[in-house]
């Protein structure tokens, strides 16, 4: 087996993709999404290999093409010496048959017309598994807007700036005025600068920031997208929310980070060797 499927888990994990992610969004078992890493899909029929081969580089941004040429290539490999053996047997056996009438070549004709067939029932049934994976997925997309909408007044495409930017009161007065802190985690900071600081997340995800005391920028993640930064002495962000969030500082990620529907306020400083995580929750 090739080395591509050897880098489909750290693909995965690289943009903060779990496999029950993947299994909530394609119904797709977490023992085959394993299977599929390990390249090993020997207890599946090949048009199931290429339906959850294609279903599973959708949601990690693979190739499926790339994946599914080197799933055959191994099987093919697999498949020769056995082959081989059974062609042989094959001639052998239909030595004695040459002189026979005609009636068996009409059989072997008919043999190929429901090879046909089946070939055509297949396609259909694998176009038929792609429309429905399609719909799931197009369901659970619209439960989790839904579900969203319902438990948080912070939609994931609202721009930070609607709620925190009051004319000249800085924002984080603002969220202190309007939210509650729910946890708060204080941690060391053992690392020496310069930091870099990474965010992967699931879903698209507005945030404001300050690096090393300058002036708050506001940014989007994409969803399933990486962000990074660069820092030598501090590093402040605050996001809408943290539903499918993973941070990192030096590649090591951030303990405590809870998935919440309030705001999470992070704040970094060298000087004081701290790393501090705030959840919030709105006043009542």
């Amino acid at each position: 087996m090739s080395d591509l499927y050897k880098n489909l888990k750290t693909l995965r994990k690289e943009k903060g993709i779990s496999l029950e992610d993947i299994n909530k969004r394609t119904k797709i078992n977490i023992s085959t999404l394993k299977a599929i890493e390990s390249g090993d899909l020997s207890s599946l029929t090949r048009p199931y290999q290429r339906l959850f081969i294609i279903a599973y580089a959708a949601e990690i941004g693979a190739n499926p093409e790339d994946i599914i040429k080197d799933s055959e290539e191994s099987i093919e490999l697999k498949r020769k010496p056995v082959d081989q053996t059974k062609d042989s047997i094959e001639k052998s056996a239909l030595k004695p048959e040459i002189k026979k009438n005609s009636v068996e070549i009409s059989s072997n004709k008919r043999s190929a017309k429901h090879m046909r067939k089946d070939i055509i029932m297949g396609s259909v049934l694998i176009a038929i598994l792609i429309f429905a994976i399609y719909i799931i997925r197009l369901i659970n997309e619209e439960e989790t807007k839904t579900r969203t909408k319902e438990t948080s007044q912070y939609y994931e495409d609202e721009p930070l700036s609607k709620i925190f930017i009051e004319g000249d009161e800085p924002w984080e007065e603002i969220l202190f005025d309007n939210f509650d802190i729910l946890s708060e985690s204080l941690q060391a900071l053992d690392s020496s600068a310069p930091f870099t600081f990474r965010i992967a997340t699931a879903e698209r995800l507005w945030y404001r920031y300050e690096v090393d005391s300058l002036k708050a920028l506001e940014s989007v993640i994409p969803r399933g997208d990486n962000h990074q930064y660069s820092f030598n002495h501090s590093f402040k962000i605050l996001f809408g929310h943290s539903n499918t969030l993973n941070i990192f500082l030096n590649d090591y990620k951030i303990k405590n980070l809870k998935s919440s529907a309030g705001p999470v306020l992070l704040n970094i400083s060298y000087p004081n060797k701290t790393l501090n995580l705030k959840h919030f929750v709105s006043k009542l």
